[in-house]
């Protein structure tokens, strides 16, 4: 089997729920319980180590993550020790200088993921560190040149994102996220949504 059939065993037709670093993950912990109850596969970017304590918190397993730049080999022995896929971004690298969301959501699209739910995703750190930072106890400021590099990388993801996706529905619970290409909900419109599909 290759890497993007075990992806798509993986998802089952389930939707999938991208789990990013954003702040606005502390509403997340709010409504995790509610969360826990949709048939979700549950995906995160990078140093998983960080988030899946608030998932396992909550009774909810993290099935993938998205390996996904040079600067994260020097964690190779935790990424092997991930028990569940570990999805590489190299040979699904669609556009350079995108990052790792933009590449995994074009996977998505390109598959015909029916569902795809983005948490966390807020493109920005107005306060200077990212929500990650609580599980290593320490405040991660921006260096020299770092928040114009992360606003182009937001600018650009937004001006180059596809537009027309007919077979793959994108939500964004992050109302107030810089990534204005997806629709942007809160929570709580979210999970009522969720919970109406399932009865129906």
């Amino acid at each position: 089997m290759t890497l993007l059939s075990d992806l798509k065993q993986v998802i089952n037709d389930r939707t999938v729920a991208i789990v990013c670093m954003g702040q606005s993950l502390e509403d997340f912990e709010k409504h995790a319980t509610e969360l826990a109850k949709l048939d979700l596969c549950w995906v995160t970017i990078g140093r998983y180590w960080l988030v899946e304590p608030l998932l396992k918190k909550h009774g909810i397993k993290l099935e993938v993550v998205l390996d996904y730049s040079a600067g994260l080999r020097d964690f190779k022995d935790r990424f092997e020790a991930f028990d569940g896929l570990c999805f590489h971004r190299e040979p699904y690298n669609f556009s350079k200088g995108k990052n790792t969301l933009y590449a995994f959501l074009m996977v998505c699209i390109q598959n015909n993921i029916r569902d795809v739910v983005l948490f966390g995703a807020d493109g920005y750190h107005d306060t200077g560190f990212a929500y990650y930072d609580k599980f290593e106890g320490k405040v991660e400021k921006y260096y020299e040149g770092q928040r114009e590099q992360h606003e182009k990388e937001v600018r650009e993801f937004n001006e180059y994102f596809p537009k027309e996706r007919e077979n793959t529905i994108i939500t964004n619970v992050s109302p107030n996220s810089k990534y204005t290409v997806f629709e942007r909900v809160k929570y709580d419109v979210y999970i009522a949504n969720s919970t109406d599909k399932r009865k129906s």
